[in-house]
């Protein structure tokens, strides 16, 4: 793999999870997980801009992403309704829900 293949990727891992980083390239999420923690390529750093990947939902939320999922939660769509309507990966949403219902958010 090429110094500029680990930058892309670092980038995307601001977005996505590991695990969908690595179907999209090919890869072992080992191998991802070494490239996200610095075990391998920790001199690379990560592009400052990258195109969205299609169909991949996003994992890192902004706080108009939580008002959003607040709202929809509210309203009393389920998280998988949640998901796809915004589209945000599952487990992102189960975490704002959860910090919804116990008042940490």
């Amino acid at each position: 793999m090429s110094n500029a293949e680990a930058a892309l990727i670092k980038a995307y891992l601001r977005t996505y999870t590991q695990a969908a980083v690595a179907r999209e390239f090919g890869l072992s999420r080992s191998v991802v997980s070494h490239i996200a923690t610095g075990k391998t390529y920790k001199n690379v750093e990560a592009l400052d801009e990258v195109p969205p990947i299609e169909g991949l939902p996003r994992n890192n939320l902004d706080y108009s992403d939580r008002l959003d999922v607040e709202i929809l939660v509210n309203r009393g769509m389920t998280p998988k309704e949640i998901a796809e309507r915004l589209d945000l990966d599952r487990n992102a949403v189960m975490r704002v829900i959860g910090t919804v219902r116990f008042g940490s958010w």
